[in-house]
């Protein structure tokens, strides 16, 4: 199956494309919502202080006790903006053909639904409604977009979005001179590497979506074009020394690669991998202090850090023991959604290990203390379901945009064990949230193949 280049070309179940005709409907269903989300989400995370020298040596870090009881009229009017054309969309009759899933529908607005209701047991009910619209107006947003875009047309946005992030960034750090400067230097751009890596990883599997939907021959430029993205979006991801994303996105691939190969190629790469597996035991066995060092360069990624810190998992693990304490006092409810990080007790915790930090570094940490484990179930059950309807409709209709919102879903489960980026809103947590709203709307089409 071959699938047009057009932004608003739909795929029916029957593989037949359709092409909207209305004159102006790609500036205003494409363009003007994709320069909305650019807009919230520069507001809420970009800065060029992540570019700038000080930021790149640590001898100048944002007080993060004062940042989180911030906060910014640009960002809000950004949210606000992206609900609000999210629901002008879903009022506004669609010309694809569609199916509602109600099964997911339910588990996202019984999720988002949740958070709004935890500002009734939150200590501040107040900072927990206030944070708590953030997902509502993003996945307002989504749904809306959902609706009127096909699938190819998410891995169109996704590339458009993160590679104007990443060409900013390097701008950025180019402009104050930083650009590969230094012996620890990691990419971010306007973004904190961690968050910018996000990006990367994004760009790289929806590049590789758009790669597979190409037909070979007659749109060969185009499979260049996409084949580049990719690859450029994988240096860049290595140079932000990131390893929970770069973990995470090998996941990811991989769960993507599976979804498209055939029996025989998974147990051909199945063998291998097992065959390498093996080898590399024995040559460990025979060469332990050259092989250990090796493997211990090899996770560093280029960063100076001691083995100590390895262990701990980069300070993770001293922080997961004292937020388990807090967790086991309100373990059904949590804190309410956005509540548990106030200034007091940002400043708290800094005391007890001596510098700041606002987030549990693990998603299914911060969910639990934000909406507890009733939340985090909720929370869990949505992105597997949505994944498997993504794995459903990708083997009825060849369409590899679903296998983009597989591996995207994957890449937020398991780069959640390490961090909370998807939680914490931001490009992250929208992306995921487009591609469950996506699995909404397009996910039924597979019972009609």
């Amino acid at each position: 199956m071959s699938y047009a280049p057009t932004y608003l070309s739909d795929y029916s179940a029957s593989g037949r494309g359709t092409t909207c005709a209305v004159p102006g409907a790609q500036l205003v269903k494409f363009w003007l919502p994709l320069m909305l989300f650019a807009f919230a989400l520069f507001a809420a995370e970009h800065s060029t202080f992540y570019a700038t020298p000080g930021f790149k040596d640590s001898s100048a870090r944002p007080d993060l006790a004062v940042e989180i009881g911030g906060s910014s009229l640009p960002r809000q009017l950004g949210y606000v903006s992206l609900g609000a054309i999210g629901a002008a969309f879903l009022l506004a009759r669609s010309p694809l053909k569609l199916t509602l899933n109600w099964k997911l529908l339910l588990l996202a607005v019984c999720g988002v639904g949740w958070l709004l209701l935890s500002m009734v047991w939150a200590d501040n009910s107040g900072l927990s409604l206030k944070r708590s619209m953030m997902p509502l107006m993003i996945l307002l947003g989504a749904l809306g977009l959902a609706k009127h875009w096909q699938p190819r047309q998410l891995c169109l946005f996704t590339v458009a979005l993160t590679s104007g992030f990443l060409l900013w960034g390097v701008l950025a750090e180019c402009s104050y001179g930083t650009f590969l400067r230094g012996p620890n230097y990691a990419f971010g751009g306007t973004l904190h590497p961690n968050n910018q890596a996000i990006n990367c990883a994004a760009l790289c599997l929806a590049s590789a979506s758009l790669f597979c939907g190409t037909a070979a021959g007659t749109r060969s430029r185009s499979r260049q074009l996409w084949l580049v993205m990719f690859v450029v979006g994988f240096v860049l991801l290595l140079l932000t020394g990131s390893r929970t994303t770069t973990t995470a996105f090998l996941v990811a691939l991989g769960v993507f690669w599976m979804m498209g190969a055939t029996r025989p190629a998974i147990l051909w790469i199945a063998g291998a991998l097992i065959t390498f597996g093996a080898c590399f035991a024995v040559y460990t066995v025979a060469n332990q202090a050259r092989s250990s060092q090796a493997m211990l360069e090899l996770v560093k990624m280029g960063r100076e850090q001691e083995t100590e810190d390895l262990a701990s998992l980069t300070g993770r693990v001293p922080i997961w023991t004292e937020v388990a304490k807090d967790i086991a006092k309100r373990p059904l409810l949590g804190y309410g959604n956005g509540a548990f990080w106030t200034p007091k007790r940002v400043l708290e915790y800094s005391y007890i290990h001596h510098w700041e930090f606002n987030h549990a570094h693990s998603v299914y940490l911060e969910t639990l203390l934000n909406i507890g484990a009733i939340g985090l179930a909720l929370g869990v059950v949505t992105i597997l379901y949505s994944r498997r309807l993504a794995a459903r409709a990708f083997r009825a209709t060849a369409d590899p945009s679903y296998r983009f919102f597989a591996a995207v879903l994957v890449l937020a489960l398991v780069h959640g064990f390490l961090d909370s980026n998807f939680v914490r809103g931001g490009f992250g947590s929208m992306l995921a949230l487009m591609c469950i709203s996506m699995m909404i709307f397009h996910s039924e089409r597979a019972t009609d193949a």
